[in-house]
């Protein structure tokens, strides 16, 4: 797997997103490129140095910035207000409600 020079480059300069389509666009983007590096991954073919640091360091942008929006996600009201909130256990992850 070869580092092509244009997915070293950041994204767009300008993305709104609070645009529906352009947020769209980007999550059928992500699931064709997470698509992608499944399939490759699942060769299990060794991986030289660059190959691996640039994959773990884009898992960890991509973990940092989910786990800032799911947080934020939290802090909204939710408008149903009947339904139990999840909870979290630390040895067993999600707790569902039923």
């Amino acid at each position: 797997m070869t580092v092509e020079p244009r997915l070293a480059q950041p994204a767009r300069e300008v993305s709104d997103a609070t645009d529906p389509n352009e947020r769209d666009h980007m999550l059928r983007k992500f699931g064709t490129c997470a698509a992608a590096l499944r399939n490759v991954l699942h060769q299990d073919r060794l991986a030289n140095e660059v190959e691996f640091l640039f994959i773990e360091s884009h898992f960890q942008v991509v973990l940092m910035a989910y786990l800032r929006w799911k947080r934020k996600q939290r802090e909204l009201p939710t408008e149903d207000a009947a339904s139990p909130p999840l909870k979290h256990d630390a040895r067993s992850g999600l707790i569902l409600p039923w």
